[in-house]
Order: structure tokens, then sequence, then C-alpha cells
């Protein structure tokens, strides 16, 4: 097998994608006619490629869709030994392109896939989500935002959908919950940088634990985050008034932090959320879930991520 492979989501968009899918095959098999193309089946089925992949001999590892199938090829590749871990590219077709746009802030990327042929390769953290279940946990990985509340409802919601609003749909969605949404009772605990605790028991709006800036289809929620930096940019919001929310979602388009006195922000490694009143619904970039408690840990530098040769600005030093 060739040392390049490409992961390609048919689904991508619900299906509104085949046009930019088509031109990567057809990039691949001019300018990299070695490469192998896989095509997911099914949902679950990009991590599973992952893996193979990797056990091939694969050294780089494109996903083709949206964030969704770039989450599940993460999954993949933390599955295996580090020493085996490809090194992972998004190629974005996706609905909400939500990571890809915190990459376009940092690279430069060219219109067309030329950048594939020369990608160079940089260390990126992960987030560890581990989700606490009565038969035991479950662990996922993810590159861009966890959340749990409201938020998740909304991922819930477009998971569900069409996606024919494209990243409006996410908006779409957010309004939509906002009526709907019952907010549970938890305690939430961060471990800060420096070592420093805070917790707090609250009404659940939404919490927060950003590796990358951007959800819901280009809402910044995280503008402080960076993926590489060793650190989550952490948001907790207490229930407000529904208005009073409203009122300040424009905020996040225009890449502010939200002004609130139930808000607070702040730098850590681990957050840890225990509902008191049944399941959290919970977002991992893209993938919706459920369960009674959850934890988010950082993962330093655990992945290489493939970029433009060219960039707007280096990365954080090591």
């Amino acid at each position: 097998m060739d040392a390049t492979a490409f992961i390609l989501n048919p689904m991508a968009r619900s299906g509104r994608a085949r046009t930019r899918l088509e031109a990567v095959r057809s990039f691949a098999r001019e300018r990299l006619p070695k490469a192998r193309l896989f095509a997911t089946e099914a949902p679950g089925h990009a991590s599973l490629l992952a893996q193979e992949a990797g056990r091939a001999g694969v050294r780089r590892l494109f996903s083709v869709g949206g964030d969704g199938t770039f989450n599940e090829v993460v999954n993949g590749v933390m599955a295996l030994p580090p020493e085996a871990r490809p090194a992972v590219g998004l190629v974005s077709a996706g609905t909400g392109r939500d990571f890809f746009r915190h990459l376009a802030e940092i690279f430069t990327f060219p219109k067309d896939d030329s950048w594939i042929l020369e990608a160079k390769e940089v260390p990126a953290d992960v987030g560890r989500a581990e989700l606490g279940y009565a038969n035991g946990p479950v662990v996922r990985y993810y590159m861009n935002i966890a959340d749990a509340g409201i938020s998740g409802e909304v991922v819930r919601r477009v998971a569900g959908s069409r996606k024919r609003l494209g990243s409006l749909e996410y908006l779409k969605s957010t309004l939509q919950a906002v009526w709907s949404y019952r907010a549970p009772r938890v305690k939430i605990r961060i471990l800060e940088t420096g070592g420093s605790t805070w917790e707090k028991d609250m009404v659940l709006l939404i919490a927060v634990a950003a590796n990358s800036r951007y959800f819901g289809g280009g809402m910044c929620i995280a503008p402080g985050a960076e993926i590489d930096d060793g650190k989550f940019f952490l948001m907790t919001a207490e229930r407000v008034g529904y208005f009073s929310l409203l009122r300040r979602l424009p905020s996040l388009y225009a890449k502010k932090k939200l002004k609130h006195p139930r808000i607070h922000y702040a730098e850590g490694t681990r957050m840890e959320i225990v509902s008191y009143t049944g399941d959290l619904p919970i977002g991992l970039d893209g993938e919706f879930l459920r369960a009674p408690r959850v934890s988010f840990e950082l993962v330093p530098r655990a992945l290489r991520i493939l970029v433009p040769a060219a960039n707007t600005r280096p990365f954080s030093p090591a």
C-alpha cells in the first residue's frame, strides 16, 4: 500500500458533496496514482478504515468530508499505538466546516487541492472524552470542541436534519433548542492551568472544553483556543433567560466572549461534569451522545495533522 490514503464520506452534507468528492478522487488519481481511496459505508466506518490504514503502513491519511467524518478518522487513528498513527489531514466537504475554519485562519489553503502534494506535518493536541455509564466508561477523542448542555441538543437536531441550509442549519437548530431545552442540574469541576481547581453546582445551559475555536457552523465559542498550546479554552454558563441568550448570540459570530455574570471562562486541562437530574446531551465534533457524567481531558500533541506548507503564522512553540 502507498503511504498516502484518502477516506471519503459519500454522505457528506447529506449526499450533496458528491461533486467535491469526485474532484478529490480525480485529483488523487492524476497526481497521486498510488494512493488508496476508501469510501465509508455507514456511521463509524471511517474509524475502522483509519485503523486499517494505519496498520497497513499509511503515513498520510486525508479525511474527505465534514467534521463528523474527521472525528471518526481521529478516533480510529487514536486507537492505534503512537508509533503506528498516520498524520491526518482534512479536506473539507461538510456542512459546518468548523475545525477547517480555524485551520484556515492559521494556514493558507489554495483553492485547489494542490497543497496535499507537499503537505507538512504539525503536532496538535487532542481532547479525550470519557463518558460514564452504569456498565462502564466509554472513551472518545476529538480535535475541535466537546460540549454538554444545550449545544448537545443542537447537535442532535442537526444530525437528524437533511442539512439543506448548510451552516445555517446550526443557527436554525440553535433557535429551536432555545425553546425546547430542559436544563439539568450538574456539578462541574475544572482543573485550571497552574493546578488550581474551580467547581460549582449549577443549572447548566452549556459547558465547553474547546481545543479549537468554532462550533455550530461558525459560532466562535472559544476565541482564545489554540490546537497546539497544551490547554483547553473552557467555558461554562448557567441557565439564563432565553431572550438574554438570544441577544448575545451575535457576539459569537463576532468572535467575542459572551458577557454575563453567569458565564465563566477558564484555561485548563480537564473538566468533569456530573448530572443530578438524568443524562446530559453531549456533542463531540458533530457526534451526539448522552451520559449521566462526562470528563474532558487534554492529551497534548497526541497527533500530527497535515496542513499547507505555506502558513500565515507559526504554530505555538513546543
